[in-house]
């Protein structure tokens, strides 16, 4: 049955602490508690269908320059154009906390801040503005999106092409995935959306549990202002949008010592500024008599949404901008033995060290970017830390040989113990960083959604949280949970913890995969067909590869290692005929 045309919102889901919460599903006037069995709500209503349409330039030139026989410079420059992602009939609206006010919020409320397309068929009521453009954010190309690049290879040695040195440099842009410009839909005026927790959802029961009720999709487009009641939670793009920037930069140098052998060192480094990520525009300030916050002057659960800077809206939304930073070094060596007498090699070891400040908790990166860690209203370098993908060391080696022919390959014998080789990849790397986070903390400024950062006892340092052993032999202590303590106490809430991001690493991996080939020669069929038996070991010594432990704070799992990255050993086998 369809159901646009229902009164209420178009989807929606609850969220109970406890089964008995479930079963009672009171209001908290009903239970007598300040807030409801349904520990939240989340409900959207709206019209969701876009027409979204992009415009992009490119211009691009490069030259190479023999400057004398044994120097190249290669020279380009890249120019890109990014137009804003448009709608066809005007469904495209933003909000700007530039705009916004909090004037008459406790009346009958406003609707500043809100911003709509050029194209908006409909009037526009009071407060709403225009983003000057067909698209969402301020201004329609960024001119400034200019690549440079410029390489070299040089051949230091006059007569010997054995020593080879190379270099470059270039910057690159690139657009962002229409993903973020989907969690638009959820604003005013073709989309409304309730997320009601704790005491904002108070009214909501199992019965009624969308309190306030939101309006049927029919009566689309309308606007919602923002009062002190609303508790709206919208996702909304940064008004200054900006193309991601990626600088990257390499050095390094051949050498081919022997016949058939190269040896390549060298750097490489990238520097990435306004990359994307996700913040909480909203999290509530800290009051005092001497600094109050929207007339607040202490700091309790209840005022969490009037100590919030921009009022009518709940304390946690998504604010999706293009802010954040990572920087890579790493050095690069890599041994080649091409093939020759039956062998052929290669060994790749890299030590590098990558840091952000778009840390993933969430592992949904791929859609809001990394989440601006703890508090959003801090400094910046108190996010800065191991990316969640660094790994110090890694060393891959790979490998095949053929055993030599055995009597020309005739005979039964011959037939027998030819054709055989042997191949496989090894892969040796350091654990990855791993962010101990409290679910405790940060309830003070609304932190309900997300897990904040771990506390650390007065007296423990980064060393405290690692115990000490064989991996194997602390899979149900890996991380000290008595290095920890409860996060300090602000109000009758808690505050963010004080330890950092990748502040301890996970457990390394060593994995060996091997397979063993035998080619025989059938020429009685067709010549120079063969029959290949193959078996392949996947994890060959059966090593075990544990997994991340548990980071929760304060769950019994923390610490604790209850799984493996791969699976235990696996050999199959293969037959195949070649003609």
């Amino acid at each position: 049955m369809d159901n646009f045309d229902l009164p209420g919102p178009k989807r929606g889901s609850l969220d109970f602490l406890s089964f008995p919460d479930f079963l009672l599903g009171m209001s908290a006037a009903q239970n007598g508690s300040q807030s409801s069995n349904v520990h939240s709500v989340s409900a959207l209503s709206g019209l969701s269908d876009r027409q979204l349409r992009v415009t992009d330039y490119s211009l691009y030139v490069q030259d190479d320059f023999k400057i004398f026989p044994r120097f190249t410079l290669n020279v380009g420059l890249r120019w890109d154009l990014y137009g804003p992602t448009a709608e066809k009939r005007g469904r495209m609206s933003n909000f700007w906390p530039s705009l916004a006010t909090n004037d008459n919020v406790g009346g009958a409320g406003t609707l500043t801040g809100y911003v709509v397309a050029d194209n908006f068929t409909q009037s526009i009521p009071s407060g709403v503005g225009k983003t000057g453009n067909n698209g969402p954010y301020d201004g329609y190309y960024r001119y400034d999106n200019l690549g440079p690049r410029i390489g070299f290879a040089w051949q230091p040695l006059a007569h010997s092409a054995r020593l080879a040195v190379r270099g470059g440099y270039g910057i690159f842009y690139s657009r962002t995935a229409g993903n973020n410009i989907l969690q638009l839909d959820t604003l005013p005026p073709y989309s409304v959306r309730e997320d009601l927790i704790g005491v904002n959802g108070a009214k909501a029961t199992f019965q009624v549990p969308f309190n306030p009720a939101l309006p049927p999709p029919s009566a689309f487009p309308i606007f919602l202002p923002r009062t002190l009641s609303s508790a709206l939670s919208p996702e909304f793009l940064a008004q200054n949008w900006q193309a991601p920037r990626t600088q990257q930069y390499s050095l390094n140098v051949q050498y081919e010592f022997f016949p058939n052998w190269l040896l390549q060192v060298g750097y490489v480094g990238a520097h990435g500024t306004r990359l994307l990520e996700s913040r909480n525009l909203n999290q509530p300030f800290l009051a005092s008599p001497q600094n109050p916050i929207n007339g607040q002057t202490t700091n309790t659960l209840a005022n969490v949404p009037l100590r919030s800077p921009i009022l009518g809206f709940g304390p946690s939304i998504f604010f999706f901008e293009t802010n954040g930073n990572y920087l890579n070094d790493s050095l690069q060596i890599l041994l080649t033995k091409r093939f020759s007498k039956g062998l052929q090699l290669q060994t790749a070891y890299t030590w590098a060290k990558t840091m952000d400040d778009v840390g993933n908790v969430l592992g949904i990166d791929s859609v809001w970017g990394g989440f601006f860690t703890s508090d959003a209203h801090g400094d910046r370098r108190h996010a800065w830390g191991p990316a969640d993908f660094d790994r110090t060391h890694r060393l891959v080696f790979n490998y095949l040989y053929e055993l030599p022919k055995f009597h020309g390959g005739t005979g039964f014998a011959g037939k027998a113990l030819t054709g055989w080789a042997v191949s496989g990849v090894t892969t040796i790397q350091t654990g990855d960083p791993l962010t101990i986070q409290d679910v405790r903390a940060g309830t003070i400024f609304g932190s309900f959604f997300f897990s904040q950062l771990g506390t650390l006892c007065p007296g423990a340092t980064h060393s405290s949280i690692p115990t000490s052993g064989s991996v194997k032999s602390r899979l149900n202590n890996y991380l000290n949970a008595s290095a920890f303590c409860s996060p300090v106490q602000v109000g009758d809430g808690t505050g963010f913890g004080n330890i950092g991001r990748g502040a301890v690493r996970g457990p390394g991996q060593t994995n060996f995969d091997i397979a063993i080939d035998k080619a025989t020669r059938v020429d009685w069929w067709k010549e120079g067909a063969t029959i290949d038996f193959r078996t392949e070991f996947f994890n060959a010594f059966n090593h075990p590869q544990f997994a991340d432990p548990g980071v929760l704070l304060p769950f019994p799992s923390f610490g604790q290692i209850t799984a493996t990255r791969m699976s235990p050993r696996i050999i199959q086998f293969a037959l195949k005929y070649n003609f």
